[in-house]
């Protein structure tokens, strides 16, 4: 029995989900002894890594699963996903450290940031924003907001200053929906299925919603 790449991506094609994958890269700025980087690069913002442009792909969904754990530095999210890549997608070249964002999906989120007076970029791109609300001066009354949009660079901007926007320095929450973004981690190594001699046979790997990065 001879198995082949050619049908097994067409399956994956008409099967699969849409992604963005984003390489890796690790920043020059690491200290070659104690591997830290360089707080304030910026080229990775003291994470040690970059991504480059997003490129359009595709992949197999196996599986998924995904729950909430508790650590020291709080509440996050945890899950994973095992994908099948297609031999003839540039995702088949996935490795450690890279993202992949699920184009075809989305959920919830609610997160708290802080006005400055130039607004940090929002950690993940977002599909809608809800609702935009903090606390007022006595902490007592919750005042909503008008809802900012995201310019290029992904930083919420209010776009009349006559309305109801937090001041800077103010602490707000915000709600909306974004899609889902995975993490090949550097325990999940991608799996190479090796039979008949190395043909280029789609290949497995477990992706994990695991976003120490964007702290």
């Amino acid at each position: 029995m001879q198995l082949s790449p050619a049908r097994f991506n067409g399956l994956l094609a008409n099967l699969g989900q849409n992604v963005l994958w984003r390489r890796a890269q690790l920043c020059p700025c690491r200290n070659t002894y104690s591997d830290a980087a360089v707080q304030g690069c910026p080229v990775c913002h003291g994470k040690g890594l970059f991504w480059g442009a997003a490129q359009a792909a595709f992949v197999g969904l196996s599986g998924m699963k995904a729950q909430n754990q508790w650590a020291q530095f709080g509440s996050y999210e945890q899950g994973d996903v095992v994908v099948t890549l297609p031999s003839d997608s540039p995702i088949y070249s996935l490795a450690d450290g890279d993202r992949v964002m699920f184009a075809d999906s989305s959920i919830g989120f609610t997160q708290i940031f802080r006005r400055g007076q130039d607004d940090d970029p929002l950690p993940f791109p977002v599909l809608g924003i809800e609702r935009v609300f903090w606390l007022d001066a006595d902490g007592e009354t919750i005042i909503d907001g008008d809802i900012p949009v995201t310019d290029s660079d992904n930083r919420p901007r209010w776009t009349s200053a006559a309305g109801i926007i937090p001041a800077t320095g103010q602490q707000y929450s915000m709600t909306g929906r974004k899609n889902t973004e995975y993490f090949v981690a550097l325990s999940s190594m991608v799996q190479d299925r090796a039979h008949h001699h190395g043909a280029k046979l789609p290949r497995k790997c477990v992706l994990r919603r695991w976003d120490l990065y964007g702290r």
